[in-house]
């Protein structure tokens, strides 16, 4: 979507990519709700290993609410797929 593939797991650097293409190609703004969303993502497992191995998170315990969350996912991937659609 972003042009050639980048094969890099930091989300950070690969939403201000994404973040540049929709300003440049569709003269919009992210919304808030999405870009929070990817980037406690990118905060909680810079790495992003941690939901692809299931390793082990230090010794803190987390609270996540799966539900939210899982919303924001199905709401992101619509995004995705609109954003795909558009470009080609």
């Amino acid at each position: 979507m972003i042009g050639k593939e980048i094969k890099i797991h930091n989300l950070k650097k690969l939403y201000d990519t994404f973040e540049k293409l929709i300003l440049t190609r569709f003269n919009q703004q992210i919304p808030l709700w999405f870009k929070n969303t990817i980037l406690a993502i990118n905060d909680f497992d810079p790495e992003s290993i941690t939901f692809r191995y299931g390793s082990n998170i230090e010794t803190e315990e987390y609270l996540l609410d799966l539900y939210s969350l899982k919303i924001k996912i199905n709401l992101i991937e619509k995004a995705f797929v609109n954003i795909h659609l558009s470009l080609h």
